[in-house]
């Protein structure tokens, strides 16, 4: 193990100087450090791990085990909360069966840290509060109960004890124990946002409506900034039925004076908030049917229409608010997405230019009819349009996208480019236009940077499969097998059955290391999984014919060609294995077979020319020629 460890060390701290931004490369190195007991560089491998991805559940699961032995409790328990926080199920990592027994011994270490000072003074009930909550942090509940029960039992006042008692009952089912905890919680510490938040869930749970209520206007008082209190006060007034009480009241309303339109408005907008669009667009018939001139009737219908995606009906009625309104320009706007849901490009088209010219400012406007544009395959409208955009909101990261995606269209590489970081520079998190951009790059022969932005991408998706796949293909550009198999065996350990990366090993070894051996193997298994992967047919043939394997190549070609028969370059190529292999009539047929069926092709004519020369036939080689030139 030490042996094994050494060398993976080794690895990982060759892995961070040539990928110095990877995040998970750091944590790896920090798991080796700390297996090797170099606890204090295992530490540093962690905060930059953080540094990198500040939610990187696991490593704040390790720095808290780490602090824990080294006697920093409070710092250890704020980590061990913070990575359950992230992601709820990081202790599944303890039952990884490679580090299986380094888990049981990190935990048990921890532990022991936060059983010293209960040893050394029995009677202290905040080292059994501290006690109980690691214990409920590293997945030991009832362990955590019995060190949590017995701090209440020695100081009745200790608030905290009881909040994490309560969490546990919760978390083990038993909602009745959890109330009395949390509820004594609250009474010790009144001022306490989240055992009251706390206490309202279980409520909630129980279906206890009124006592949630008051349990998260409680928390919400004590800090109103906490979207979560907010959250859950809204979902409970929603299940207490507020909008409920509302539309009763409008409906007492109209049972008293039926031909209210604006009662039945109001009622429409109170369906729309409790989800039932269907009876709210029955209320909007009905308040239009009692008031045809009413405008925002009209176009509120419309809106409830689209939403149900009735677009002729939401064209019908937008049209009706703007013979009421012919100045409203976002019905204008609203006109022509619906127009563009019934694939109506040219009238989505002139609704927005309606818009743009009541509201010349509207850079939505601009980029929704640089959209139309686009779909109208009119690019040079579209990037006129998209530009716009830019210019009247130059922070907006998707307008920068969709010009930069114009732009490729255009093969303008450099304006592409400049519009992809763009909107990369004002949304580091945009993970689409970082992958156009690496796309991008590759595209204009720069993968060198393309993979620069992929390893950013990889700091916000480190689990992003698709995303190693290109670093492969983009260190295959920079002809760098070895790192480009280092990015598709990092798909193969996720999804051993990828067939395209399985088919990209076995290229790289074909095409870049002449290794054709293992390249047949990998290629087998990608056609294993996807039996019809015609390319990887053609590679298996290639890879047949390197090991001198004439007749195994033939019968891959032979699969290839029938899986599509209108693959003219797959066709030629087999064409020319079977001159190569010393069967020129065989050759001759499917190659004649091409150029019949394909009489422009210009590879069809030159593999003709390639044949009549293997087989001697110098003229029949110089006629073919000739008609290339003619």
């Amino acid at each position: 193990m030490a042996e094994l460890s050494a060398s993976n060390l080794q690895k990982y701290q060759t892995m961070v100087k040539l990928h110095p931004h990877d995040a998970e490369a750091f944590f790896q190195l920090g798991r080796e450090y700390q297996i090797a007991g170099n606890l204090g560089e295992a530490v540093k491998a962690f905060q930059q791990t953080l540094h990198l991805q500040p939610n990187h559940a696991l490593a704040y699961l390790h720095r808290g085990l780490l602090f824990a032995k080294n006697a920093e409790l409070k710092g250890a328990l704020e980590d061990l909360e913070e990575a359950m926080r992230l992601d709820p199920h990081v202790l599944n990592a303890f039952t990884d069966p490679v580090y299986l027994a380094f888990y049981r011994k990190e935990v048990k270490e921890a532990l022991a840290a936060f059983e010293r000072p209960v040893t050394l003074n029995p009677n202290d009930g905040y080292a059994h509060y501290q006690l109980g909550r690691a214990n409920r942090l590293l997945g030991r509940p009832e362990v955590a109960l019995k060190y949590l029960n017995k701090a209440v039992d020695i100081n009745p006042r200790l608030w905290e004890a009881r909040e994490q008692a309560g969490l546990i009952y919760y978390q083990l089912g038993q909602n009745k124990m959890a109330i009395i905890n949390l509820r004594k919680a609250t009474e010790d510490n009144p001022r306490s946002a989240e055992s009251h938040y706390q206490l309202g869930l279980i409520y909630e749970k129980e279906n206890q409506t009124v006592p949630a209520i008051k349990q998260f206007e409680a928390a919400h008082a004590l800090d109103a900034k906490c979207t979560r209190y907010l959250f859950s006060l809204g979902r409970i007034n929603m299940k207490a039925g507020r909008y409920k009480q509302a539309m009763v009241q409008f409906q007492k309303t109209l049972n008293i004076e039926p031909n209210n339109a604006e009662g039945y408005l109001s009622l429409a907008r109170c369906c729309k908030e409790v989800y039932r669009p269907d009876l709210a667009m029955q209320m909007y018939e009905k308040t239009v049917s009692l008031n045809p001139e009413y405008t925002e009737a009209w176009s509120e219908y419309g809106q409830i229409a689209f939403q149900l995606g009735n677009w002729p009906k939401a064209v019908e009625a937008i049209e009706r608010a703007l013979e009421l309104d012919p100045g409203d320009y976002e019905s204008y706007f609203n006109l022509s997405q619906a127009y563009q849901k019934m694939g109506n490009f040219a009238g989505a088209s002139k609704a927005l230019a309606h818009a743009i010219q009541l509201n010349p400012r509207d850079s939505y406007s601009f980029y929704n009819l640089g959209l139309v544009s686009e779909q109208m395959d009119n690019i040079d409208d579209a990037i006129k349009a998209f530009s716009q955009a830019v210019e009247l909101q130059p922070r907006n990261s998707q307008f920068h996208v969709s010009l930069g995606k114009c732009y490729v269209k255009r093969r303008n590489g450099e304006k592409a480019i400049n519009e992809l970081k763009s909107a990369v520079e004002i949304n580091p998190n945009d993970l689409e236009a970082q992958t156009i951009l690496a796309s991008v790059y590759r595209k204009f022969g720069q993968s060198d940077k393309a993979i620069q932005v992929y390893q950013r991408i990889l700091e916000l998706s480190p689990d992003n499969l698709d995303i190693y796949y290109e670093i492969g293909m983009a260190y295959l550009e920079l002809n760098e097998p070895k790192y480009a198999l280092f990015g598709f065996n990092k798909v193969l350990k996720a999804k051993p059955d990828d067939a395209r990366s399985l088919r990209a090993v076995g290229r790289t070894y074909l095409q870049k290391m002449n290794n054709y051996v293992v390249a047949v193997d990998f290629l087998k298994r990608a056609l294993d999984v996807k039996p019809d992967y015609e390319e990887a047919l053609v590679d298996l043939g290639e890879a047949y014919i390197k090991l001198n394997q004439a007749d195994m190549a033939l019968e891959q070609y032979d699969k290839a060609c029938k899986l599509n028969p209108n693959n003219v370059d797959i066709r030629c190529r087999y064409a020319s294995v079977l001159s190569q292999v010393g069967k020129p009539a065989e050759a001759l047929r499917v190659i004649q077979a091409v150029m019949a069926a394909y009489p422009e092709a210009i590879a069809p004519r030159v593999t003709r020319a390639q044949i009549a020369m293997a087989s001697g036939d110098f003229v029949e080689a110089l006629d073919q020629y000739q008609r290339l030139v003619l």
